[in-house]
């Protein structure tokens, strides 16, 4: 469990959820949460790889998946995917359909 702000290199696995403040992230080796502890609740991660992709409050450079949901809060640099949903409260600078 991580409160607060956090800062990761990569993530990768099947399904992810990241969701700061509260909501758990679950990759296909391991689990682990992000957030719930007052404070600045975003996670900044430089990678992020998975078939199925849930985020809030996250800030990246890249993210792949297959499905994605970009929730409100993000900003992503590059979003390679087949299928996403972008909230109106993110941003994502460039995106890439995948086939």
């Amino acid at each position: 469990e991580i409160g607060g702000s956090c800062k990761v290199k990569s993530v990768e696995g099947k399904d992810i959820d990241i969701r700061p403040g509260g909501t758990s992230y679950n990759a296909s080796f391991f689990g682990i949460r992000i957030g719930g502890f007052g404070g600045t609740k975003d996670a900044r991660i430089d990678n992020i790889r998975g078939n199925r992709v849930l985020l809030e409050n996250v800030r990246s450079k890249t993210v792949v998946a297959n499905d994605v949901e970009v929730g409100p809060g993000c900003v992503i640099d590059v979003l390679k995917s087949k299928n996403a949903r972008i909230h109106e409260d993110a941003q994502v600078k460039k995106r890439v359909q995948l086939k």
